[in-house]
């Protein structure tokens, strides 16, 4: 795979590996859309820990073609896990 940059080698692993299911950990959106538009064969879903797109993910990505999407959702850690960004417990990573 010489010549390929990282964002293609990791489509190509990805690719050949032909996993149903891929979670993702400090993915970043541009990140993310970028599988997406070079592994077509993948559908991703996920919101950053602020709850938008300017941060790190958590995010999804499953083959449609093996699995059904029936339900998602997100929490965070924190007294008030619906609101997105949260963090509780003297945590001392901020999201912001």
């Amino acid at each position: 795979m010489c010549g390929l940059n990282r964002k293609d080698l990791l489509v190509a692993v990805i690719r050949a590996g032909g996993a149903d299911l891929i979670g993702t950990q400090e993915l970043f959106h541009l990140q993310g859309a970028y599988i997406a538009e070079n592994a077509k064969e993948y559908k991703w879903f996920g919101v950053s820990r602020r709850g938008n797109r300017e941060d790190e993910y958590s995010a999804i990505f499953y083959k449609p073609s093996r699995l059904k999407l029936l339900e998602s959702g997100n929490f965070w850690l924190s007294e008030t896990p619906d609101k997105p960004g949260s963090i509780s417990w003297a945590c001392r990573c901020r999201a912001w």
